[in-house]
C-alpha cells in the first residue's frame, strides 16, 4: 500500500505543477486584457470618444446616426453643456471631460450604450440604452 500512495502523490504533484505552469503562461495575457478593457471603459476615454463622434457628426452634411458601445458593462452618467462632454463611469468619483465643436446640451444617467442622431436641421439627440 505504501507504493500506491507514493504514485498518487507523484501524479498529484505533477498535475499541480502542470496546472501552475499553464496558469503562469495564461496569467499575463489575462491581466493585459483586463487592463485594456478597464482603460477603454474609463470615463476619460468615453468622454473623448463621445466628443469626437459629436464633433465629427457636426461636419457631416444631412442626417447622421451613430451608435457607440464602450467595452465592458460599466454604467455611465453623461452631461453635455457649454461645449464640454462630461462622463462619470460607475461608482468612481473621477469625471472625464472633452471639448466638442458644436452647440449641444444633453444629460444621460446610468447608461451603457449611446446613440447619437443629427437631423438635417443640425439638431442633435443623444440617447442612452
Amino acid at each position: 500500500m505504501g507504493g500506491q500512495a507514493a504514485v498518487t502523490e507523484v501524479l498529484l504533484t505533477v498535475f499541480i505543477m502542470a496546472a501552475l505552469a499553464v496558469s503562469f503562461m495564461l496569467l499575463p495575457k489575462t491581466i493585459q486584457e483586463m487592463i485594456k478593457m478597464l482603460s477603454l471603459a474609463s470615463a476619460e476615454v468615453v468622454a473623448r470618444d463621445l466628443a469626437g463622434l459629436i464633433s465629427v457628426s457636426g461636419t457631416a452634411p444631412g442626417r447622421i446616426y451613430i451608435n457607440y458601445d464602450p467595452p465592458g458593462d460599466v454604467r455611465y452618467d453623461v452631461w453635455i453643456e457649454g461645449r464640454v462632454v462630461n462622463v462619470k463611469a460607475g461608482e468612481k468619483p473621477e469625471v472625464g471631460s472633452a471639448k466638442i465643436w458644436v452647440e449641444f446640451d444633453a444629460t444621460l444617467e446610468d447608461v451603457t450604450r449611446f446613440s447619437l442622431t443629427k437631423s438635417e436641421a443640425d439638431e442633435y439627440f443623444l440617447e442612452g440604452h
